[in-house]
């Protein structure tokens, strides 16, 4: 499974966002055999944050439905996380963009 494909299924506790630095950082949590992993995604060099939900209702948590990443024909990475429907997720578009501390190669 690629490095991104090991998002799905996983819950989605934390999305932060440093504006200065030009950084989003994602934390998904993996439940396998009883036991509990996080899987850090960290963007750097920002350009281009998207939330999108046409439901304003609250979850009770977010599931990654389905996870993917391209490179844009500018050179940036984008990466796509679809959270229960394909109407909501959110699409990061980035300079680089990591996996537990290693850069996705394309």
């Amino acid at each position: 499974m690629s490095s991104i494909g090991r998002l799905w299924g996983g819950i989605l506790r934390e999305f932060s966002v440093d504006v200065a630095g030009h950084r989003v950082r994602v934390l998904v949590y993996i439940h396998n055999a009883g036991q509990e992993n996080v899987i850090e995604v960290m963007c750097t060099g920002v350009t281009e944050v998207r939330v999108f939900d046409p439901n304003p209702a609250a979850w009770d948590y977010a599931e990654v439905t389905a996870a993917s990443a391209r490179e844009a024909l500018d050179g940036s990475v984008v990466l796509d996380i679809t959270m229960w429907t394909e109407d909501a997720g959110m699409a990061i578009r980035c300079a680089e963009l990591s996996i537990d501390g290693q850069p996705l190669a394309f």
